[in-house]
């Protein structure tokens, strides 16, 4: 009986050293790769780490509706600043998205939610943070608990969609996002409608080793260039069920996508057909206002000049992208 309690205790050692070991691994070549782009346009590396995230181990891992009810309205991403003082207007913009529409690294004043609010003069909620894509604001939408905090109808949607938010699809559902323990994803039924996914043997889930072999074969299964159309038909899906839910509260909300091309990199990740295919008329169609940063801009928002040292948006960019992006939309 003691040999067997030593054999286990040791093969459980063993477990959460190799767990360690890929979260470490996996942490170091996304900071490795980051500080090679930041090189590679110019920024001296050492600059860099003001912007690196820190490595941390943890065995946390729980639904977005958790995360949402317990961290999600602290750390300022429900800030609420512009949308508690007197404004001209009553109606709301509401912002969803990841760091990029967030604004990671700003200060309050530069972030796009209040460069947006002092220019229209409305009251804009800031929905966006780090790691998020398009489950979790299907989720939001879905959600009595997200509207009960929202004070102001909303008379135009904001979605900043970056490259990322395609593979985001695939890990978030594993619980691999790199920066929140969370999990959160949707099946498609055969109604052509989103379901969420329930994580089964969430218990193994939290080893990272082992959310990196489903994920894989997941990836390797459905993330290739022979189904890119079937990536594209989960994300339209993700936008048409999020409209759906929005449109059943308020009917008359304007729902505009800003597809923000990020950096060169995304090339790297074989993301370029999903920026660019022309089936983002798909959506135009069904209602949406599809505005392409890389394409309605009279500038190139990839360069230096227009970015942070680890590639995210400085506040240059959203002084140069909202007041056009108001003006070209008639935002008001």
């Amino acid at each position: 009986m003691k040999k067997v309690l030593i054999s286990l205790f040791i093969f459980i050692v063993i477990i959460f050293l190799l767990d360690i070991c890929s979260s470490y691994v996996d942490y170091k070549s996304i900071d490795d790769y980051r500080k090679s782009l930041a090189f590679e346009n110019g920024f001296e590396t050492d600059t860099f780490d003001n912007f690196k995230n820190n490595f941390n181990y943890s065995l946390r891992l729980m639904p977005f509706k958790d995360y949402f009810k317990k961290e999600f309205k602290r750390g300022g991403v429900a800030d609420s600043r512009n949308v508690d003082k007197e404004h001209e207007k009553n109606d709301s913009v509401i912002i969803f998205g990841c760091s990029y529409a967030e604004g990671s690294f700003l200060d309050l004043d530069d972030k796009p939610a209040n460069v947006l609010a002092e220019i229209t003069k409305m009251p804009v909620y800031n929905r966006a943070w780090g790691g998020l894509g398009l489950a979790t604001m299907l989720w939001q939408t879905r959600s009595q608990e997200f509207w009960d905090g929202i004070k102001y109808p909303p008379k135009y949607i904001i979605h900043v969609f970056i490259p990322y938010h395609v593979g985001r699809l695939l890990t978030d559902k594993y619980g691999m996002s790199s920066l929140l323990p969370i999990y959160i994803g949707y099946n498609v039924k055969d109604n052509n409608t989103l379901v969420e996914n329930k994580l089964p043997f969430r218990f193994l889930f939290r080893f990272k080793f082992i959310r990196k072999i489903v994920y894989g074969y997941q990836d390797r299964k459905f993330n290739t260039p022979e189904n890119q159309d079937f990536i594209f038909d989960l994300i339209k899906l993700h936008y048409i069920e999020s409209k759906k839910a929005i449109m059943e509260k308020y009917p008359n909300v304007k729902f505009i996508i800003i597809k923000h091309p990020i950096s060169k990199e995304m090339i790297m990740y074989d993301y370029d057909y999903i920026y660019n295919t022309e089936r983002w008329k798909e959506l135009e169609t069904e209602g949406f206002i599809v505005y392409d940063l890389a394409k309605d801009l009279n500038i190139d928002i990839t360069t230096k000049e227009y970015l942070l040292p680890d590639m995210h948006p400085n506040k240059k960019t959203w002084q140069v992208v909202i007041p056009k992006l108001v003006k070209d939309l008639d935002i008001k």
